[in-house]
């Protein structure tokens, strides 16, 4: 091998390894999650009329959330700022 082709190598080499232990510190380090600025809960309707409540979604300030019912097409979204 000739110089130029042994520096190419070598460069090549360095940049594998570089990216490998990259790839794996970023697979063993672990994230935080961000908790919400704002509580939201969505009430969901059977019609545009908005009379008959079917489902919820919601999303509080602690990050816990839940829902029930059904999603429809026909929903009210109501936040609160967290404290």
């Amino acid at each position: 091998m000739n110089r130029p082709t042994r520096r190419i190598a070598t460069v090549a080499a360095t940049l594998a390894l570089v990216l490998a232990l990259s790839a794996l510190i970023g697979f063993f380090v672990p994230t935080a999650d961000a908790l919400p600025n704002n509580e939201i809960w969505i009430f969901y309707y059977s019609d545009a009329g908005l009379t008959n409540l079917v489902g919820q979604v919601w999303r509080l300030c602690d990050g816990s959330g839940g829902s029930w019912g059904l999603k429809s097409g026909y929903g009210t979204l109501y936040t609160a700022p967290c404290m």
